[in-house]
């Protein structure tokens, strides 16, 4: 017979809700406490609260965050919020370079746009010659008056150095790297078209004679003619005299230090000054006064005359060349004077001014040996010494020069010292060839305070 398996020893209600009641049974008035059990006999209400514990889930026992934890927490969310604060630094820092190289490369866009228009002009409107340029293999036949009909040379275009430029070494295409501010251009320009917009405009002084009314029709020569009417006081015309030169800003270092360091260097500002020339059919009846003179600044003009093309063909007539026959600049250097001169680029590094020659196979400088050998010897540009060595003085100029007043003789080489009127340079003294420029290479370097870096473009302009 089995034996019938006894009860637990404690009551009901220790394993059971108290007072028997389910789960589903509301609470009632005289029930135990949820989750504490009767007293048995024996047992104590704390002996049975340890042996059956409350769990966590149960309301009123949720636990909060210890201080380590709260801690741990803030040092994560701090490290987070370093990392997110380094990127958006970085990347103001990136958008702000951006934006300096955007800025530096639209500066050097609109002075390199100048640039090449000019040197896409004309800049010579010779008679009998058309338009001759630099690179025809016949261009010094436009000073040889031997030819008939003789030619009448009107134009011009110089190349203009102080000094030899540094080279640096090279770039990452092994190509040389030079920086250079002794050079100046100087040169014509001939606009062509009967449009409006094919003219250059100068402010006069009013009632200047300049300010003629237009006649029926073009010039006799070709030349065309547009006026604005009264009472404007602009003079218009399709030639002018342009020069390029850079000046020193005083004070300005690479580094932004009024005192250079070890690598600073000096900046310059290029400035473009464009001064008009007459038509060649201009007949001037009277000496330009001093106060016509002086009001008429954005005009080209020598000896108390407006000049002509024609005119501009000798250096001794051009702006501040007036005072010597080899047209040196006064001074040595291009001037800014007054509101003639106008601002292309400020911040300037290197403006470096090359030539390609005929039959040579890189760009060059005018103080490079196959340059140096085409010398006629005038005594203002010293490519050799008297002696005939090699010379590293300067200036030195490639000059297209006249066959007009005192430069009848302009082909006979010179002595070295005292002659000035022969062309500067002409002919190759071994192989008797006549220098011929096939094209020009500028580089144009500026610097940015900003960045700290530099930025540069190269034009090369088919002559």
């Amino acid at each position: 017979m089995r034996r019938a398996l006894s009860k637990p020893w404690f009551p009901r209600s220790a394993w059971e809700p108290a007072s028997g009641r389910s789960a589903s049974r509301p609470v009632q008035a005289g029930d135990a406490p949820y989750g504490s059990v009767a007293q048995p006999s024996g047992f104590g209400t704390q002996s049975v609260r340890a042996a059956f514990p409350r769990r966590a889930w149960e309301p009123g026992l949720r636990s909060g965050f210890t201080l380590v934890e709260v801690l741990v927490s803030m040092a994560l969310i701090l490290f987070i919020m370093s990392i997110l604060a380094g990127a958006f630094g970085a990347a103001s820092q990136a958008v702000s370079d951006l934006k300096a190289a955007g800025d530096m490369a639209e500066k050097l866009r609109a002075a390199s746009n100048v640039i090449k228009h000019d040197l896409g002009q004309d800049h010579f409107t010779d008679s009998n010659q058309g338009s001759p340029r630099l690179s025809d293999p016949n261009f010094w036949d436009r000073l040889d008056t031997t030819k008939t009909p003789p030619p009448g040379p009107y134009g011009f275009f110089r190349i203009y150095q102080t000094g030899q430029a540094t080279q640096e070494g090279v770039d990452l295409d092994t190509l040389p790297s030079f920086t250079q501010t002794n050079t100046s251009l100087h040169y014509t320009i001939a606009q062509h078209g009967a449009r409006r917009s094919d003219f250059l405009s100068a402010v006069v002084a009013p009632g200047s004679a300049l300010l003629q009314g237009s006649p029926t029709g073009p010039y006799l020569n070709g030349d065309n003619f547009y006026q604005d009417p009264p009472p404007a006081s602009v003079f218009s015309s399709q030639f002018a005299e342009v020069e390029l030169f850079l000046q020193q800003t005083t004070g300005d270092l690479t580094e932004g230090s009024p005192a250079p360091g070890p690598q600073a260097q000096q900046l310059f500002a290029l400035f473009r000054r464009q001064q008009l020339a007459v038509p060649r059919s201009w007949t001037q009846t009277a000496a330009i006064s001093a106060a016509e003179a002086n009001a008429d600044f954005e005009m080209s003009m020598s000896n108390n005359a407006f000049n002509t093309m024609q005119d501009l063909s000798q250096p001794v007539k051009r702006f501040n060349c007036t005072g010597n026959l080899a047209g040196v600049p006064t001074g040595g250097a291009y001037p800014q004077i007054g509101n003639a001169s106008d601002l292309l680029l400020n911040d300037v590094v290197s403006f470096d001014v090359r030539i390609l020659l005929q039959g040579g196979s890189d760009f060059v400088d005018l103080f490079d040996p196959s340059v140096v050998a085409f010398t006629n010897k005038n005594a203002a540009f010293p490519f050799t010494t008297p002696a005939g060595l090699p010379s590293n003085a300067g200036p030195r100029a490639f000059d297209t020069w006249s066959n007009q007043g005192n430069y009848a003789n302009w082909n006979t080489p010179g002595d070295g010292t005292t002659t000035f009127t022969c062309v500067p340079l002409y002919k190759n003294n071994i192989t008797g060839q006549t220098i011929i420029i096939k094209a020009i290479q500028i580089t144009l370097r500026v610097w940015d305070f900003k960045t700290k870096k530099t930025r540069q473009v190269t034009i090369v302009q088919q002559m």
